[in-house]
């Protein structure tokens, strides 16, 4: 019997996890690649590429207005901050999957292990930035529960020294529930069991379910903050701070909605394109934009509702400003010194 060559095993291990593209892995020693399922690659490419550059400045200018922000050192702004970062690796998390196109259409003779890893590891980085920006709104709407219901015990919790745990316990969470994906490049190399590529492939549906999860502890919290709110409103002092907690929960669950429609389609547009070609076309024609929505809205709908950061976006504007006006005195101050010395 003769040994399965490298490009078997990929194409055998790819299962639920492998793009359309990778459908046209021959076998044999035979690694050429064809466009197969005519990749709209003169549209993908620019359009992608937009989408990722405003989706990446969108959330740099975010990321200066909160560092800017007169109280840039409390918990909120640490978790905003943290939003944003993983907003802008999940845009270039979706970006490597444009470029996994491209190497596959511009170059029909790529190696097949290396595109193989390639599209593994977008797929594994995509769900690790996603999942930490789901749980870093998770945390958000949890601090504000206890600062509302528990307001004794959020002087313990809340503060900026424990948010920075929460933030590293985050990320080291969301990379450990991304992790699956690897043990099938494991496999290329070493045989597994059964039970383990079973468990590889149940992967793709493990995640989405736990940000689904993540979505609807999120909306029970805002619910038993709502009603705690109503019932406390006409006790509450400080009617300003009713209204910022009433802004704060509105705008965490508008993040967390926005992310999980922007997601719900595209996983399953995912999921469909590995069995039907009329959903491979759907998946490259549609679905492959829908991530970037999301990392876009994102800075545009916390910064538009939170004081703090749009006090930081004036700072931004007024130092550029004075930037522009030095600039501009100090070039005219110089063209004028030049003038008078050459009259002279």
């Amino acid at each position: 019997m003769d040994t399965p060559t490298l490009a078997q095993n990929v194409t055998t291990t790819t299962t639920l996890l492998e793009d359309a593209v990778m459908d046209n892995i021959t076998y044999g020693n035979q690694t050429s690649i064809t466009n197969t399922f005519n990749v709209p690659i003169e549209r993908l490419v620019p359009i992608t590429s937009v989408l990722f550059v405003i989706s990446t400045i969108l959330n740099f200018v975010s990321i200066a207005a909160i560092i800017s922000a007169p109280e840039k050192h409390t918990g909120k702004h640490i978790l905003f901050l943290n939003l944003a970062i993983a907003d802008t690796l999940g845009a270039f998390s979706c970006y490597l999957d444009t470029i996994y196109y491209m190497n596959f259409y511009w170059n029909h003779n790529s190696n097949v292990t290396i595109n193989f890893v390639l599209a593994i590891v977008q797929r594994q980085l995509f769900v690790l930035f996603y999942l930490a920006s789901a749980l870093t709104l998770l945390v958000f709407v949890s601090l504000r529960h206890i600062a509302i219901c528990r307001p004794t015990k959020f002087n313990i919790v809340g503060t900026s020294y424990r948010i920075r745990i929460y933030v590293v316990c985050i990320w080291i969470t969301s990379v450990i529930l991304s992790l699956p994906p690897y043990c099938h490049i494991l496999e290329m190399y070493h045989p597994v069991s059964v039970h383990t590529r079973v468990l590889c492939d149940s992967w793709n549906f493990i995640w989405p379910g736990v940000l689904l999860f993540t979505f609807v502890i999120i909306m029970g919290l805002y619910i038993s903050i709502s009603l705690r709110l109503r019932q406390r409103s006409q006790r509450l002092r400080n009617e300003h701070q009713l209204e910022e907690n009433c802004v704060a929960l509105v705008t965490t669950v508008i993040l967390m909605t926005t992310l999980i429609l922007s997601l719900l389609p595209y996983i399953l547009i995912r999921l469909l394109n590995y069995s039907n070609v009329h959903f491979k076309f759907v998946n490259l024609n549609f679905a492959i934009y829908i991530p970037y929505l999301n990392f876009i809205t994102d800075p545009l709908i916390y910064g538009r509702r939170t004081k703090s950061i749009r006090e930081g976006y004036s700072l931004i504007a007024k130092r550029l400003r004075c930037y522009v006006r030095e600039t501009y005195q100090h070039v005219n101050g110089k063209h004028v010194s030049v003038t008078e010395e050459t009259v002279l």
